[in-house]
């Protein structure tokens, strides 16, 4: 049985079962493809210094990180190293999604969100 709070999480997200398919039509309309050039070419540019990136460590708050596995724009090693760094952290990778989770796998992305919202934190 679910809890009030996980329930009230769920409400949060929008877990309405016709958005990832109104999300999907609409993005199908549009006509817009995600050739991967903008990863391209940003790959071939040399690293750039974040000076930010080492003060992660500091943030010890509670972090839910959601990826596509075939994301092409944020990318999943990113997102590990991202990860790795900020000591709350928890990954969860949606092996069926490229760069929307939420309209790929609705059911887990919705899931995935109220569990961490609930306070089921563990690394993994």
């Amino acid at each position: 049985m679910q809890s009030g709070t996980w329930l009230i999480a769920r409400r949060l997200i929008g877990s309405s079962s016709t958005s990832p398919a109104r999300v999907r039509h609409l993005w199908e309309e549009s006509g817009i493809v995600n050739t991967g050039e903008m990863a391209a070419a940003l790959a071939k540019l040399p690293p750039r210094e974040i000076p930010l990136v080492d003060q992660l460590s500091a943030l010890d708050v509670p972090t839910l990180i959601i990826i596509g596995l075939w994301d092409r724009n944020a990318g999943v090693d990113a997102c590990r190293d991202l990860a790795s760094r900020l000591p709350q952290a928890r990954l969860r990778v949606f092996e069926g999604s490229a760069h929307f989770p939420n309209v790929d796998e609705p059911g887990r992305y919705v899931e995935e969100i109220a569990s961490f919202m609930v306070g089921g934190l563990t690394r993994a």
